[in-house]
């Protein structure tokens, strides 16, 4: 049997045909009727000309019709990739182009976002009447291509990680086996669907017979609002940023208004302190996790326990079919306790970017320990701890986490200076009490073109999202500069969060 996610899922609408399997709001659908729109829908597709291969962009509101489009792309032999409908226009565009998209699924009310109209396919259920209900022939093999996910990238353009059935369905398999989930489980989806929580939310638990419930963009935005969904849905498992788990901590008065049925926390994206957790950890399992989307969403676990004597919560032990080293500048391992660079192999490394073949063979090298697979090199630093597992320590260079997601500040210069009002730009990374990142721009202005920070903003944000947009901008004359006349970083004004 080959190893694609449209073939696994298949076999659990056999097995659970009746069962939930999207819940959005009032409306509830089951795995066959899910499947059945999934097959009408792929059909449309395949006639409208979508191959094996082909790539095909999203912009929906998160939803079943969203469940509908991406099962339907995946079964039609297509990649699929996900972007927000609040994304900046020129960065959705972008992606469009710079992918060579055959087509875009979304809704009518966002036709102004594309340049590109000949593109764009309004999901209607309208347009499904008309094709069959039944399953297709499975056109995916084990290296097909499932889906692109953009992350920042150093040259002001976002880059796409080409992420393979093998890839998930390596992952599904280890996220069931980790956390015995059942058909009696329901997975909350909060998550943003350009990150890798989205994929850890969908695909483990609608290939269980479990129930995904889709928050609303709403609820999405106050964290005691998802709570009440928890518990009005009896949601029994949740993956988020920590700073959801932080939220929940700091708001509650009493364990009692944790959700009876919610049993399980998962926490990714970026560090998760103990300060964070300190009530909740008495009702609920959290794990903290760990993993880059280039390694297919998370390559380590660790479930919290609050005896364990270390100042930092780990990132734990690596997952079935994935090994973890630290290596050195010169790839040779440290010994066990000493810091070094996280590198992955296994069955998670993904097959690398897409259109960026040389940056692809820098950040994925033949495994020196075993020449038959690919060792991804992270660019974070961490150790191996006595006990086998592994501890998070910080990016090797100036990459930071913001909002769970990575930012490269480079990028975010590049984009600055395609503004005639700035003359020179350095965009430096600090952190807060709490040991979250944000970011600072230092700028000096181009006299000849002065311009507001507002005008400033908003230009920016033509071409990158809310959270990649410094939250603090100095101007300056001049920058300082050190005694061999580079720029001094370490003499900027910190402004202080």
């Amino acid at each position: 049997m080959k190893n694609t996610i449209n073939v696994l899922f298949e076999n659990q609408v056999n097995e659970t045909p009746e069962l939930i399997a999207v819940v959005e709001g009032n409306k509830e659908i089951s795995y066959k009727e899910l499947n059945k729109k999934v097959n009408q829908f792929s059909g449309f597709l395949i006639e409208s000309g979508v191959k094996k291969g082909d790539r095909v962009c999203l912009v929906m509101d998160h939803s079943i019709d969203m469940i509908v489009t991406i099962f339907a792309i995946i079964k039609s032999g297509a990649t699929y990739i996900p972007m927000e409908p609040t994304f900046p226009t020129k960065r959705i565009n972008f992606i469009i182009e710079e992918s060579n998209a055959r087509y875009v699924v979304s809704h009518s009310k966002y036709d102004d976002i594309f340049e590109n109209k000949e593109k764009i396919i309004h999901y209607d259920t309208n347009i499904l009447k008309d094709f069959s209900e039944n399953n297709i022939d499975n056109l995916n093999d084990d290296n097909s291509v499932m889906y692109v996910l953009y992350t920042s990238g150093t040259t002001g353009k976002p880059k796409g990680v080409m992420v393979e059935h093998q890839n998930v369905c390596n992952y599904v398999k280890a996220f069931k086996d980790y956390f015995k989930i059942n058909t009696s489980d329901k997975m909350l989806q909060s998550s943003v669907c350009t990150f890798d929580i989205f994929v850890e939310e969908v695909f483990p638990i609608l290939l269980t017979g479990g129930s995904l419930v889709i928050a609303n963009a709403k609820q999405n935005k106050n964290p005691m609002d998802l709570l009440d969904l928890i518990k009005e849905k009896k949601v029994t498992l949740t993956s988020t940023f920590p700073y959801f788990l932080n939220d929940i901590n700091k708001s509650i008065k009493s364990l009692d208004e944790i959700p009876s049925s919610w049993r399980i926390a998962i926490s990714g994206g970026d560090t998760l302190r103990k300060e964070f957790i300190t009530k909740i950890s008495e009702k609920l399992r959290i794990f903290n996790t760990y993993g880059p989307t280039e390694t297919t969403v998370c390559a380590s676990y660790f479930e919290y326990d609050k005896n364990y004597n270390l100042d930092t919560i780990p990132i734990g032990e690596a997952i079935n079919n994935v090994n973890i080293m630290i290596l050195d500048n010169d790839l040779k391992e440290v010994e066990d306790g000493a810091f070094g660079e996280i590198c992955i192999s296994g069955k998670g490394v993904s097959r690398g970017y897409l259109n960026l073949k040389e940056k692809t063979n820098e950040n994925f090298i033949v495994n020196p320990y075993n020449p038959e697979e690919r060792l991804y090199r992270t660019g974070d630093l961490g150790r191996k701890l006595p006990d086998g597992n592994f501890d998070f320590l910080k990016r090797k260079d100036e990459q930071v986490m913001i909002l769970g997601k990575r930012v490269e500040p480079l990028e975010v210069e590049n984009v600055m200076l395609k503004d005639d009002s700035i003359k020179n730009v350095i965009v430096k990374p600090n952190q807060d009490v709490n040991g979250y990142s944000y970011l600072t721009a230092y700028y000096i202005q181009n006299n000849d073109k002065p311009d507001s920070i507002t005008n400033i903003k908003s230009k920016m944000m033509d071409y990158l999202p809310e959270f990649m947009i410094p939250e603090f901008f100095v101007k300056m004359s001049e920058f300082p500069l050190t005694a061999n006349g580079k720029i001094n970083k370490n003499a900027f004004p910190v402004i202080m969060k």
